[in-house]
């Protein structure tokens, strides 16, 4: 009986390392792919990876990448997000929301990016590249501001001037009844 038992256990052991061998494998092959600017195939290789070994947070966050590379920015805010949730090191939690952050930049969603940026900044203060952007994704934000509230201005002006015209209109004809 124990003999049945050492060879199962072996037999376990040796099928879960060729399966962390293969998920492996396919993030060395995605590395490359994604080096090379073949983001496309980049994809490919780390979703194989993650079919392998669904727990692989190099596979998951080379995916994110790889979609951000492919300016899929939803996809690829919605893989960081994903990963922020269920991680607890924050250096990877930085890493997860400063790409997060990225993202939902390149989407002029400035607003979300702005607490995205924030979020990498409580978990690696020191982050030169998050304050950047941080204060980047501000000045967008107040520009887009502005801007909206430019067109807002405008259309209100648009809209005086048709009713003044309406009204001059009533008036002309009201004169020559």
């Amino acid at each position: 009986l124990t003999m049945r038992w050492m060879i199962l256990l072996t037999m376990i052991l040796i099928s879960v390392a060729v399966f962390a061998q293969a998920d492996r494998k396919y993030v060395r092959k995605g590395n490359n792919n994604y080096k090379e600017g073949n983001y496309q195939q980049a994809e490919v290789e780390y979703r194989k990876a993650l079919e392998g070994n669904p727990a692989s947070y190099k596979a998951d966050f080379n995916l994110g990448n790889a979609l951000y590379k492919q300016k899929q920015y939803d996809a690829a805010a919605a893989k960081y997000a994903g990963l922020a949730e269920k991680e607890s090191d924050r250096q990877k939690l930085g890493r997860y929301y400063y790409n997060l952050g990225n993202a939902l930049f390149e989407k002029k969603s400035y607003q979300e990016s702005i607490e995205a940026y924030k979020n990498a900044l409580r978990n690696m203060p020191g982050d030169m590249d998050a304050k950047h952007n941080l204060q980047l994704a501000l000045r967008m934000l107040n520009e887009q501001q502005q801007q909206h509230q430019n067109k807002n201005g405008q259309q209100q002006n648009k809209d005086q001037q048709k009713q003044q015209d309406s009204e001059k209109d009533q008036q002309n004809q009201d004169q020559q009844n």
